[in-house]
């Protein structure tokens, strides 16, 4: 079943403005390409911003086209936090085999992302060489969101 229309955003790098503070989980969807993960480096990032009180409930990738090209002979997505990428779906091949569904990580009840400040969530493309030498590669993340209002002192 796809994901309602209202809850979908394309390659965003902040979401502050669509999470609900009612703590209602919503599920949101973005896109990640090979050329959104160049970087002159064997790991390449995108970042998505969550506003502080953010719970992550769950999250999953659909692997669409392989990341292939330039000599990669390995390529593996992961999801998480910038401390540790791998906290929601682990690295998983997706050199070939696309498309597939690399699972996440069971979430019971969920967990706090940004409890002080507003934090980054990752998703990191990994290869055996600098990921800017992909010639294709393309990917949907699958999160579910919810913040809830943090309020500061005793």
């Amino acid at each position: 079943m796809p994901l309602p229309q209202q809850f979908l955003r394309q390659n965003p790098r902040t979401i502050d403005n669509m999470i609900a503070t009612d703590g209602s989980p919503k599920w949101f969807q973005f896109n990640v390409t090979y050329k959104t993960l160049a970087a002159a480096a064997v790991t390449g990032d995108f970042d998505l911003v969550v506003p502080r009180g953010t719970i992550v409930h769950g999250a999953f990738i659909r692997s669409r086209q392989d990341f292939l090209g330039g000599g990669v002979a390995t390529a593996t997505l992961s999801m998480g936090t910038t401390g540790g990428p791998t906290n929601w779906v682990a690295a998983v091949s997706v050199f070939s085999g696309s498309p597939k569904t690399l699972p996440g990580t069971t979430l019971v009840p969920g967990t706090f992302i940004a409890t002080t400040a507003p934090a980054s969530m990752r998703v990191r493309l990994t290869c055996d060489i600098n990921t800017n030498l992909l010639t294709q590669g393309n990917a949907d993340v699958f999160v579910m969101l919810s913040t809830v209002p943090l309020i500061s002192g005793g």
